[in-house]
């Protein structure tokens, strides 16, 4: 399996580069940089079968960047706090789980093909 961690913070990014160092990850690398800049480069268009979001606010109108990375068959993974996610579950087809029970947390998968259903009946 290749994981590709992106993260923005440059601090953030010499900690995850040393401790893939340290732990001797060769199929792990990480990239310095926004996700939403890495829509124009060709190798990440429809590269990955998953990505997991967590500690960032995703935008119902940000899906179709997501999607973009993500193969045919691929699926989006956000951690969230029961409630204050912005997708409005009642127009995607999405799996949702509770994780902790104390944090009121949850994991919510969304299919690459129901993000693209959205997009087209605009129900962003």
């Amino acid at each position: 399996m290749r994981v590709v961690m992106v993260e923005s913070t440059a601090k953030k990014v010499v900690f995850l580069r040393l401790a893939v160092r340290q732990l001797k990850l060769s199929a792990v690398s990480v990239v310095a940089e926004r996700y939403e800049r890495l829509s124009d480069r060709a190798a990440f268009h429809e590269t990955f079968d998953a990505i997991v979001a967590r500690a960032i606010r995703i935008a119902p109108e940000q899906l179709p960047l997501l999607a973009d990375f993500l193969r045919p068959e691929g699926s989006l993974y956000l951690f969230a706090t029961e409630g204050r996610s912005s997708i409005d579950k009642t127009r995607v087809s999405l799996t949702s789980a509770p994780l902790l029970s104390n944090l009121n947390s949850e994991l919510i998968r969304i299919t690459k093909g129901s993000i693209g259903q959205m997009t087209k009946d605009k129900a962003i």
